[in-house]
């Protein structure tokens, strides 16, 4: 195909001439449709060529007029249309054939068709290349769509990721936290989860997982201990791990003072009235437990009231859920440290053991109205005992002590009561202490007072009367200043 001619072929599919641009200050915009909606099997797209226009009528040059103006210019004027030819008239003879035309050249045919074959793969390679163009575009604006979300994820999850992180780093060592304190409990056969559970009710930590897992890598179920902690909620893991513990001074404490006379079972009533230790904790301890002080070592195991007497009436300070071993043991060394060695050595001279003078000081602690009497009550206790005439101490406290409850006033059925420790039945002395007696009944009933009374009675004024003979007991029972 010659120069020429490729170029009337662009200049036809494009319609603009060759070498200038298809996009030169306007968009070039061809009029099939998108490629991409059309297949294969289609018909072919119509190549963009300029609009046929049809030539206007053909205008006769003006004819110029033979004499010209005045001013020596020239006059011209239309030149007249040509009349329209006349069909020539039918005279009935056959006008003669025109002559055929010659049919083009095999070179003009060659051509033609070379030209359309080129013109038809022109437009194919436009189409495939307008399509790959196309698609092209598609998948690289989804590709980078898709790039897009990708990175806003993974920013999503690292953002997430290092919160999260930071979060648990500041639980761990307890930063931005408002300043609070808290008691927590750690019950004995305690677990992790429920040391953990406790500190995050407590507003101690956030999380209780995180806590667990630190927990277990710092071993801390062998450095925890059972009681009841102050902890701050300044404190990080490790020192909260480190104040649950006996020794760290964080353990909360409450002062509870046992009055004299209280009997074992009140004395663990009040102490677990006050969250020292569980009533049957203690109970089962003083049954239980083989302490090593000295003066317990004659007394058999089994039952809790075995420590009678010896649990010493005191203000103490103890630790809320403290250890029952180690509550017991503080009263038992206090009573210790009260009750001499000389005053073993006092009733070892009198005839009796540490254990009896205690049963003697507790009946003292229980009847005397006041300290100032106790010696006295002390004497009646000591003249029966000694007395041939008087086999029986009728105390009516030995009576409240072995009744299932204690009663305002004894009945005569109650004095029947069937106990070794009633003794309005039972000779002698009851088998040990009715309750804890104080150091001055211990005293009185280490140095009596010397007298011949065998009985007293309470008066109206608090105090009691003392008798040597049962009519002047009788008489003053009998009277209106008796307030028994």
């Amino acid at each position: 195909m010659s120069e020429n001619r490729f170029e009337d072929l662009f200049k036809k599919i494009y319609g603009v001439p060759m070498g200038e641009t298809r996009f030169a200050g306007q968009d070039f915009k061809p009029d099939w449709e998108p490629l991409h909606e059309l297949e294969e099997e289609d018909e072919p797209v119509k190549i963009f060529s300029p609009a046929k226009q049809e030539k206007p009528p053909a205008v006769p040059p003006p004819v110029e007029i033979s004499e010209p103006e005045e001013d020596g210019t020239k006059k011209f004027e239309p030149a007249r249309p040509a009349e329209e030819e006349q069909p020539p008239e039918q005279t009935g003879e056959e006008e003669p054939a025109a002559p055929e035309e010659e049919p083009g050249s095999t070179e003009e045919v060659a051509a033609e068709e070379e030209e359309e074959e080129y013109e038809e793969g022109w437009r194919r390679r436009e189409r495939k290349r307008a399509k790959r163009a196309l698609t092209f575009d598609h998948k690289g604006r989804t590709g980078c769509l898709r790039g897009i979300m990708y990175g806003l994820l993974v920013l999503t999850l690292a953002f997430t990721i290092a919160l999260g992180g930071w979060l648990l780093v500041c639980d761990m060592l307890a930063l931005g936290k408002k300043d609070a304190t808290a008691v927590v409990t750690v019950e004995e056969n305690f677990t992790l989860d429920s040391v953990a559970e406790g500190l995050q009710k407590a507003g101690m930590i956030r999380y209780k997982w995180f806590f667990k897992v630190f927990a277990k890598l710092f071993h801390a179920d062998r450095k925890i201990e059972p009681g009841t902690y102050e902890l701050n909620s300044g404190y990080d893991y490790r020192a909260l791990i480190v104040k649950m513990h006996s020794g760290a001074g964080s353990q909360v404490e409450t002062t509870v003072t046992i009055p004299e006379g209280y009997t074992v079972k009140q004395i663990f009533e009040l102490l677990d009235e006050k969250g020292v230790c569980s009533y049957n904790d203690l109970e089962k301890t003083a049954a239980e437990y083989r302490y090593k002080h000295e003066f317990l070592q004659t007394i058999p195991y089994g039952n809790s009231n075995r420590l009678e007497g010896y649990l010493f009436p005191d203000t103490y300070d103890f630790y809320l859920n403290d250890d029952p071993v180690y509550v017991i043991n503080k009263m038992l060394n206090n009573f210790g440290s009260k009750v001499t060695n000389d005053m073993f050595e006092k009733a070892s001279a009198m005839g009796y053991t540490m254990r009896q003078i205690l049963a003697v000081a507790s009946m003292v602690e229980k009847e005397a109205g006041d300290t100032k009497e106790m010696s006295m009550v002390a004497s009646v206790i000591y003249n029966r005992l000694n007395s041939s005439d008087f086999p029986h101490l009728q105390i009516d406290a030995t009576v409240q002590y072995a009744l299932p409850e204690r009663k305002a006033k004894l009945t005569n059925s109650d004095l029947e009561y069937d106990s070794p420790y009633n003794t309005y039945k039972y000779r002698g002395l009851p088998p040990g202490p009715i309750a804890n007696p104080g150091i001055a009944a211990i005293k009185a009933a280490l140095n009596p007072e010397v007298t011949d009374y065998y009985y007293y009675a309470l008066g109206k004024e608090g105090t009691h009367r003392f008798f040597k003979y049962y009519s002047d007991f009788d008489s003053f029972v009998n009277s209106e200043d008796y307030g028994g």
